[in-house]
């Protein structure tokens, strides 16, 4: 009524009141005004009153019902590999909640049945994919009342736990969708104990078997009672440790030891390559392979060396024409082994008149002391009579 109201006056009042409350005084070109500070699910008396010069024009009242508010502080956490704990605060004249939830990684939207209603300020949603990252948001119910907004989206990932870099004696565990702090034991074989630290990130796990099936879970207490995820792997296997190279004359005797787990199915061998020490590289020629057989100890004789010479031996695990490991050692081949005085008083020829399994005359020269004509029994020393 602009020209003849000169302003507003706003008041309200609720809840058994028999007065109204004065909310505010408006000019006359005022078409609107929101009352703030109310609680949801509760009905008000709202009065309207135009003045003009200290006397009222017109009174009009309404009432009215504040809709729920809107939740806040949604969270999630991860409590196992297929569960998260949503919580959030307390919304004013709530009597219930709606919680949903949904994959963004799958496209998946707000629609179908993925949602579920409690009485308290959180749910724990399960059935859920482990190590994935979910979208969770809620509001507020009121019998008799249409339901709140939804709250703002919160994202939380259930927790899973992945084992890298396995070796024969250790791995590293990493985990997702874990609490700020969390444990962790292995679960198989039984006799594991829970770790003492708390951890934030990854844990390197040492001391393992080789070749040994492990079974680690990841906990939020250290007690080792709550579970968040678990992790099975198997050590790898040693098939190559305690590598020795000894010298017999101009061979060398290679042996090494396995653990006897290798993999038949992936064609496992070994390939022995020896070079000079002073050499760079290993000749092409110089090389064997070994059938791996599941032994847990393998040897190989190289023959044909140059005496009193320093040689490095490398040997090689294959696995599916993939060099598993190596190792290598240096070892210097040494003189044939003297045999002792000839029958005719004389020692061996020092420039080889021996070769490795038999014996060569030193000298056919009758000039020389302790020559022997062919077809003679040779003369013996008198002490040796």
């Amino acid at each position: 009524m602009p020209g003849v109201t000169q302003h507003y006056n706003v008041g309200a009042k609720c809840c058994g009141a028999r007065f109204f409350t004065d909310l505010a005084d408006l000019p006359n070109t005022a078409r609107t005004y929101t009352i703030t500070g109310l609680t949801p699910g509760t009905e008000y008396a709202v009065r309207l009153r135009g003045a003009s010069r200290g006397s009222t024009v017109f009174v009009r009242d309404l009432t009215g019902t504040p809709l729920l508010g809107k939740v806040s502080g949604v969270t999630g956490t991860g409590t196992s590999r297929t569960s998260l704990r949503v919580g959030w605060s307390a919304a004013a004249a709530a009597q219930s909640y709606e919680v949903q939830w949904r994959r963004p990684d799958t496209g998946q939207d707000w629609s179908g049945e993925r949602r579920a209603t409690t009485t308290s300020t959180s749910h724990t949603i399960t059935s859920l994919t482990a190590g994935t990252a979910y979208s969770v948001r809620v509001r507020a119910r009121r019998s008799g009342f249409p339901p709140g907004p939804w709250s703002d989206e919160a994202s939380a990932t259930t927790p899973s736990v992945t084992a890298t870099a396995v070796s024969t004696a250790s791995a590293t565990l990493n985990v997702t969708g874990h609490p700020g702090t969390w444990y962790y034991k292995y679960t198989s074989p039984s006799g594991g104990t829970c770790s003492t630290a708390q951890r934030t990130a990854s844990a390197d796990v040492t001391g393992l078997k080789a070749a040994q099936d492990y079974t680690f879970a990841t906990y939020s207490d250290s007690l080792c009672t709550s579970m968040l995820a678990s992790v099975s792997f198997s050590t790898t296997s040693e098939p190559l440790t305690d590598l020795t190279a000894t010298p017999v004359g101009a061979t060398l005797v290679v042996r090494w030891k396995s653990d006897g787990q290798a993999d038949r199915t992936k064609a496992p061998y070994y390939r022995v390559s020896w070079k000079l020490q002073s050499s760079q590289n290993y000749a092409i020629d110089n090389d064997e392979t070994v059938d791996v057989t599941g032994a847990t100890a393998y040897s190989i004789t190289i023959s044909g060396l140059e005496r009193n010479t320093a040689y490095t031996v490398n040997v090689e695990f294959i696995e599916s024409n993939t060099r598993i490991t190596q190792s290598s050692v240096t070892a210097t081949t040494g003189f044939p082994t003297p045999r002792g005085p000839d029958p005719d008083g004389h020692r061996d020829d020092p420039e080889g008149a021996l070769e490795i399994g038999r014996r060569v005359r030193p000298h056919q020269d009758a000039g020389l002391p302790g020559a022997v004509e062919a077809g003679k029994q040779p003369k013996l020393p008198d002490r040796q009579r």
